[in-house]
C-alpha cells in the first residue's frame, strides 16, 4: 500500500486523513450521540461522501499499522513546510498517536497541525503534551465546539499557511 496524501483547499498545505465519525471517538456523547462540535460535521458530507474520496481514508486506516509507514511518511513530508493531520478524522488509538509522534520526531523542518479531540481522554494526555513540546508541532488544536476551535494558546480563527 502507498501513502495516501491530500491537499486541503482552504489551507493549501499536504494532509493526511481519516474517514470521519468511525474515527472519531471524542466525536460521542456519554449517551452515544454526536457532541456539538462534531454535528454537522463538514467531513460527513458533500465531496467526502464520494467514493475517490472515502476510498483513500479508509486505505490510510490500514496502511498506518504497516512497519515501514513512517519512513514512508517521512520521505513524502520531505520538503513539506506545513503539514495537517485530520482534515477529518481523528487519532482514535494509542499506537497511531505514537507512530504520529514518531513522524513529528523524524520530519523536524516540517511544521504540523493536529486538531484532535482527543485531548479528553486522559489515555492521550501523555503524548499530546510530548508533540506539543517539539519546536516543529505549531500547535495542538482541541476541538471544544462547532463554531470555532480554542486551544490553550490563542483563540483560532482561520489559518492561513500560504
Amino acid at each position: 500500500m502507498a501513502v495516501r496524501i491530500s491537499r486541503t483547499a482552504k489551507l493549501g498545505v499536504k494532509s493526511w486523513s481519516l474517514q470521519s465519525l468511525e474515527t472519531c471517538p471524542g466525536s460521542l456523547n456519554e449517551e452515544g450521540n454526536l457532541v456539538d462540535a462534531c454535528s454537522g460535521c463538514y467531513a460527513t458530507d458533500g465531496h467526502y461522501v464520494m467514493g475517490h474520496v472515502k476510498e483513500p481514508r479508509a486505505e490510510n486506516k490500514e496502511d498506518w499499522e504497516r512497519e515501514e509507514w513512517v519512513s514512508d511518511m517521512t520521505k513524502e513530508l520531505a520538503r513539506a513546510k506545513y503539514f495537517r493531520w485530520f482534515d477529518s478524522g481523528d487519532m482514535y488509538s494509542l499506537k497511531l498517536a505514537k507512530k504520529m509522534l514518531q513522524l513529528m520526531k523524524a520530519t523536524p523542518n516540517t511544521k504540523h497541525w493536529l486538531p484532535t479531540r482527543m485531548g479528553k481522554f486522559i489515555k492521550f494526555q501523555s503524548i499530546l503534551a510530548e508533540m506539543q513540546s517539539l519546536p516543529n508541532v505549531m500547535e495542538i488544536l482541541i476541538r471544544f465546539y462547532r463554531w470555532g476551535i480554542y486551544s490553550r494558546f490563542a483563540w483560532i480563527g482561520h489559518y492561513s499557511f500560504r
